[in-house]
């Protein structure tokens, strides 16, 4: 079964991340910064935007800047 993936653009550099490798993300004035386990990576988009790409159920906003992969939580 392929590997579902996260991709995300800025300017011309694009990353395709698995969504299992993504521990958090982090908004801060229309940037999203993607914490996961090849390290960090930044690019523009609304909180709203980027809640309609993730799969459903797979991430909780823990605060109005933070979404938590469901899966990372440990209490």
């Amino acid at each position: 079964q392929p590997q579902a993936l996260f991709v995300c653009e800025r300017g011309a550099e694009r990353r395709a991340i698995p969504f299992r490798e993504i521990t958090y993300f982090e908004v801060a004035k229309r940037i999203v910064t993607v914490h996961y386990a090849g390290g960090v990576f930044s690019f523009y988009s609304s909180m709203g935007d980027l809640e309609k790409r993730l799969p459903p159920g797979a991430f909780v906003r823990a605060h109005r800047a933070f979404l938590v992969s469901v899966s990372k939580i440990r209490r």
